[in-house]
C-alpha cells in the first residue's frame, strides 16, 4: 500500500509540475508589439519624409525670398541714382526716377510677400516635424515594449 502511495503521490506531483510550466518557459508571443513596432516604423517614415518636403520647400522660399530682397536693394539704389539725376534734369529724368521707384517698389513687394511665405512654411515645417518627432518616440516606446515581452 506504501509502494502505491507513492506512485500516487509521484504521479500527483509530476502532473502539478507540468502543469506549472516548470520544464523551462514557453517563449512570449510578441506578435501584437512587432506589430506595433512596425506600424510606429511606417508612421514615422511618412511623418519624417512629409518634414523633409516641407524644409525643402521652406529652404526654397527662403532662396527665392533672399534673392528678391537682393533684386530689390539693387532697384531701391538704382532709384536712388535716379532721382538725385532727375534733381538736376528734366522730365526724363524725373520719368525714370518714377519708373525705378515703382519698379523697386514692386520688387520690395514681392519681397514681403516671400517674407510672408517663408514665415507659413517655417511654421508648417516645425508642426510636421514636431509630429516626426513624436512618431520616432512612438517607436522608441514600441521597441521597447517589444524588447520587454521577449525578456
Amino acid at each position: 500500500m506504501s509502494s502505491t502511495r507513492s506512485a500516487l503521490i509521484a504521479l500527483t506531483l509530476g502532473a502539478a509540475l507540468l502543469t506549472a510550466g516548470c520544464g523551462g518557459a514557453a517563449p512570449a508571443n510578441c506578435d501584437q508589439q512587432q506589430n506595433a513596432v512596425a506600424a510606429a516604423e511606417k508612421t514615422f517614415t511618412e511623418a519624417d519624409t512629409t518634414a523633409k518636403t516641407a524644409e525643402g520647400k521652406l529652404a526654397e522660399i527662403n532662396k527665392a525670398k533672399d534673392a528678391a530682397n537682393a533684386e530689390a536693394d539693387k532697384a531701391v539704389e538704382a532709384a536712388k541714382v535716379a532721382r538725385a539725376k532727375s534733381e538736376k534734369g528734366g522730365a526724363a529724368q524725373h520719368a525714370e526716377a518714377a519708373s525705378a521707384s515703382a519698379h523697386s517698389t514692386r520688387l520690395l513687394a514681392t519681397a514681403t510677400g516671400l517674407i510672408a511665405d517663408a514665415a507659413q512654411a517655417r511654421e508648417d515645417a516645425e508642426k510636421v516635424r514636431g509630429k516626426a518627432t513624436e512618431a520616432n518616440q512612438a517607436v522608441t516606446d514600441a521597441k521597447q515594449k517589444l524588447a520587454d515581452c521577449r525578456k
